[in-house]
């Protein structure tokens, strides 16, 4: 499977919503937003989970990713992820990294070869 690495280390490809958007599986979609709902404590819909990745420019995206500091502090540097910022590890992703240590392995792979 291609890897499609997010601004925070994530790999979209690997995303169950991710997945589910790209075959339109609506039945997969149901199920995520189910999961999630108990998973973070808010209500979602099959709607809410549709996502084309969180760098695709005018793709489909979770909500939650317009809100995504680390996304929107990418975007606003100009950076394709934060492993080439000049502030890699910052405070946002150093937080992050405890819920995703698969980012963090991800981007530090990137930052080997930078």
């Amino acid at each position: 499977m291609a890897k499609m690495i997010a601004y925070c280390g994530l790999n979209c490809a690997q995303c169950e919503a991710y997945i589910a958007t790209q075959k339109n599986d609506k039945k997969g979609l149901a199920k995520i937003a189910k999961k999630w709902s108990k998973q973070f404590g808010e209500k979602m819909k099959a709607k809410d989970v549709i996502c084309d990745g969180c760098k695709t420019p005018k793709g489909r995206k979770v909500p939650y990713c317009a809100l995504c500091k680390i996304r929107v502090c990418a975007i606003e540097k100009g950076k394709v992820n934060c492993a080439v910022c000049e502030e890699y590890i910052c405070g946002k992703l150093a937080d992050f990294f405890k819920e995703a240590p698969e980012a963090k392995k991800n981007l530090g792979k990137i930052k080997k070869r930078a």
